[in-house]
């Protein structure tokens, strides 16, 4: 996302913390401290994001990175999670799952995502197609970039 802001002349905003952290306690001091208050403060600010999903199947990057445990990841599935937003579990209507790692995830909230000027997805691959939907059921995304299979597919679940 920095080297295309770059490219565009435009303003990137990262967070450069972990996505989760051992305790909600250690997540909850992380977000007090003032630098990362501002980066948060400045990411909720934001009128346009750069976004990709994920899936919730066992090999998807949210379990192979370590972010979730098989159990919960289990867990958010028996929920009716679907996808993966900028690490937050979505269903298929892009609503948010509640689950274990929700007080020690790092980052912006759903419903700051949502509405905003522009939200660009950019998603890739048929295991990611029920979290594309449910992003763009969800109201996160203006704009979707992908490959004409994934289109195809997302048009036949929509």
């Amino acid at each position: 996302s920095s080297n295309v802001a770059r490219k565009f002349s435009a303003k990137c905003i990262n967070l450069h913390v972990p996505a989760i952290l051992s305790t909600a306690e250690i997540a909850a001091t992380l977000r007090a401290e003032s630098l990362i208050a501002k980066q948060l403060d400045a990411i909720s600010d934001c009128n346009k994001t750069l976004f990709a999903v994920g899936s919730c199947k066992p090999d998807s990057h949210v379990a192979s990175s370590g972010v979730a445990t098989q159990k919960e990841l289990e867990d958010y599935i028996a929920n009716g999670a679907v996808g993966v937003l900028c690490g937050r579990f979505i269903d298929a209507k892009g609503d948010p799952v509640s689950g274990p790692l929700d007080d020690r995830m790092m980052g912006i909230e759903l419903e700051e995502l949502r509405h905003r000027d522009m939200g660009i997805l950019v998603s890739v691959g048929e295991e990611r197609v029920p979290a594309a939907v449910a992003a763009i059921r969800g109201g996160y995304a203006t704009h979707v970039v992908t490959n004409q299979s994934c289109a195809s597919a997302m048009m036949e679940l929509a």
